[in-house]
């Protein structure tokens, strides 16, 4: 036979309520208690034996024996006992508890701590609602009774909702001790924190041992300040900051920077900093201020210290180009009108050193139209522009530490005017339009820029003072889509016809830095053909542009035909072919012979276990050396492994001559994937130009990388590059 008793305390309180079994009602003053038998004392104490069940206020116990005090308001649990609460759950041997106060201990715990910490323990003390005292305690984010890790500790102390204190701790793996530290803090908190992150450490025969530590520093719920440290035995000591400030909607400022007084910098210098803004305001009456940024020293920071940058990690910035850009705007519904301040940096490498070509334009004043649309007649777009341009390009011999520099200063006004108006016809929709640009330089002398005057048109020279005229007009017609249903998809063709005329004047030796400075001539049509066939799981699209030069003077008037192929099967592959094709290749040579200016092929196909995929690169438009590429790459998992591998090689100017590549770069990353944590080992090689120490270009400089990543979870991930190293190969 069961037994029930109900207890209630006499408290000058409005009762907050619960409910307890079967809808009895637990107020905060009243105590619930069910047994096979119970026996004692009325109002002083009550033993209750076999299934013991307590309800009091948010907590639940149970038991195989109980001991409660009515009168010290305590209870004594023995024997498989369960006891939970929105804060905790543990099983235990024995539980002494103060059910007022919510206080007390409990012996071989095993449990979880707000519904994501696991801990096992001789003994914890709860000495208020979120604080503990613990004893031999282990504790992980892992559910397993031997975790994947854990931390372990002699005694700790920690506050939910805080962190964990705890001394002479080791961390595990399963039951395994890894890393032992006489004291050690652990967060138990999801919401970020101010706090130390995961260390740095590591080796590079260019920068030496190197060893790393970062400060977050949560301000506020809007906004968060990281501070992060690194000393390199052979460099200096690397100190970085950035700061996060979201405002409000569409409002931010984010303001990041790093410097260091390089001992053995290449770069000419050795101060050497890096500076980075991504800041946009709305200020009161319509006013925004934007600052985006992106500066640094030197032409070899980035390759010396991006990849411990404090953002950006997978940051490729080979081309070396750095811009600033700071500008305060009015807008409307009617026009914006603002005044802006404009760099523009690239590093490039020579023989000797390096050159640093920069225009910067300050000030910039600029006007934009934002109504577009008079009486519903036709619509306009209307831009006005004034610079101040100063050209600069300095030459920095490392040999003879000299600099070479010169400086060209003019002012620029440049605007457009664009009338346009679609028309809906039955079959088709055209747009006629017009744009008229004007551009004026004044102060840049350079004797090649010719006077000339056409009907339509005009470029004139007066001393140091060019003046240019130049209408475009453009007709463009698209017709309607056709498209047909069938039962497995849908097939659809559209057709765009463009007709553009520009008219010719010789624009050689005007300045060409800024945008709309050169435009060139043309009168042609272009015809675009869209085609798409979606049959059930697949999308296939193919794209053709080409155009036709009017009244040609060189008999040439078809101009490279560019196409497009997208093709995917869903879980399936994806592949995306591009084309150009050069009717008359002009820049063919004897060693490429053939008509094709550009292609790209990638293909990637997705399995179960395993995706793999490559692509091919045959570009003639670009300046760089390397005009080929084929590049692989395969991903798998196996069991709990991921491994994920890539490799490159480029060449000169080769078309499908594979026998020419040359290694470029290859990838090799590993990693044990488990519920609880991940740890993996990753290996890359690059090769790139480098400039040595003498000033010579070497070509076959190839840098090994051995990087680690760690992931616990509930306490985050940490990765960095372990080794590094460079060789020279002459």
């Amino acid at each position: 036979m069961r037994y029930a008793l109900i207890f209630a305390a006499v408290f000058f309180a409005f009762p907050l309520c619960s409910l307890g079994q079967e809808g009895v009602k637990i107020t905060e003053n009243s105590y619930l208690l069910e047994a096979d038998e119970i026996f004692g004392i009325d109002n002083i104490s009550y033993t209750a034996v076999g299934n013991v069940r307590l309800y009091f206020k948010n907590t639940k116990m149970f038991a195989d024996k109980a001991v409660y005090s009515h009168a010290a308001q305590t209870v004594t649990a023995t024997g498989n006992v369960v006891m939970m609460d929105d804060e905790q759950i543990f099983r235990a041997d024995m539980v002494k508890y103060d059910m007022t106060r919510e206080t007390g201990t409990i012996d071989n715990a095993s449990g979880v701590l707000r519904g994501e910490y696991y801990v096992c323990a001789e003994r914890l003390t709860r000495l208020d609602k979120d604080y503990y005292h613990m004893i031999g305690v282990r504790i992980s984010t892992c559910s397993a009774p031997i975790p994947d890790w854990s931390f372990s500790f002699k005694e700790a102390e920690a506050e939910i909702g805080g962190y964990l204190i705890g001394d002479h701790s080791t961390a595990n793996i399963k039951s395994y001790p890894l890393l032992y530290s006489p004291k050690m803090v652990i967060p138990l908190i999801t919401e970020r924190q101010t706090g130390l992150l995961p260390p740095i450490l590591g080796y590079s025969n260019e920068l030496g041992l190197y060893l790393g530590g970062t400060f977050f520093w949560a301000i506020d719920l809007d906004k968060d300040l990281t501070v992060k440290a690194t000393s390199f035995t052979e460099r200096g000591g690397l100190f970085q900051g950035e700061f996060r400030y979201s405002i409000y909607q569409n409002s931010r400022i984010y303001l990041a920077g790093e410097s260091i007084n390089d001992a053995l910098s290449n770069a000419g210098e050795n101060e050497r900093w890096r500076y980075t803004s991504k800041t946009f305001v709305k200020l009161p009456l319509a006013f925004e201020l934007t600052a985006d940024a992106d500066i640094v020293s030197d032409y070899r920071y980035m390759r010396d210290f991006s990849f411990f940058s404090i953002y950006d990690k997978d940051l490729s910035n080979e081309e070396n180009v750095f811009n600033q850009r700071y500008s305060l705007a009015s807008n409307n519904r009617f026009f914006e009108v603002g005044v802006a301040y404009a760099d523009e940096r690239k590093y490039s490498d020579t023989a000797s050193g390096y050159r640093l070509t920069g225009v910067v334009s300050a000030p910039e004043i600029y006007f934009r139209n934002r109504y577009r649309s008079i009486g519903n007649i036709f619509n306009f777009d209307m831009n006005f522009q004034y610079n101040q341009v100063n050209n600069r390009v300095i030459n920095h011999n490392l040999l003879t530490d000299t600099l070479t520099d010169s400086l060209t200063l003019y002012h620029r006004y440049h605007g457009d005017l664009r009338l346009y108006r679609t028309f809906r016809l039955p079959i088709m929709r055209v747009t006629p339009s017009v744009t008229a640009y004007y551009t004026r330089w004044s102060g840049y002398d350079n004797s090649r820029v010719q006077e000339s005057v056409l009907p339509a048109s005009y470029l004139t020279k007066k001393e140091s003072e060019t003046e240019r005229f130049i209408p475009k007009i453009t007709l463009q017609a698209a017709l309607n889509e056709i498209y047909k249903n069938y039962s497995n998809g849908r097939h659809g063709i559209q057709n765009t016809f463009t007709y553009t005329f520009i008219d010719e004047i010789d624009q050689r030796g005007l300045p060409n830095l800024l945008s709309n400075d050169r435009i060139e001539s043309a009168n042609e049509i272009a015809w675009t053909l869209k085609s798409y066939y979606n049959p059930k799981g697949w999308k296939s699209n193919i794209t053709l542009r080409q155009g036709y030069t009017l009244n040609t003077e060189d008999n040439r008037p078809l101009n490279p035909l560019e196409g497009k192929l997208y093709l995917a099967k869903d879980g399936l592959l994806v592949n995306t072919l591009e084309i150009g094709y050069d009717h008359y290749a002009d820049n063919r040579t004897a060693q490429n012979p053939d008509q094709v200016v550009y292609f790209t092929d990638e293909l990637i196909l997705k399995f179960n276990k395993f995706s793999i995929g490559g692509k091919y690169i045959y570009d003639r438009r670009t300046l760089t050396d390397n005009q080929s590429e084929v590049s692989l790459f395969l991903a798998t998992k196996l069991h709990n492994f991921e491994v994920e591998s890539s490799l490159t090689w480029n060449a000169g100017e080769t078309f499908m001559h594979f026998d020419k590549l040359a290694s470029r770069s290859g990838k090799l990353g590993v990693k044990w994937v488990s519920q609880c944590y991940s740890i993996g080992l990753l290996y890359q090689t690059d090769r790139y130009i480098e400039i040595n120490s003498r000033s010579r270009r070497r070509e076959r400089t190839r840098e090994h990388i051995i990087g680690l990543t760690v992931s616990l979870k509930g306490v985050g991930e940490t990765e960095g590059r372990v080794y590094s190293q460079k060789n020279f190969d002459d």
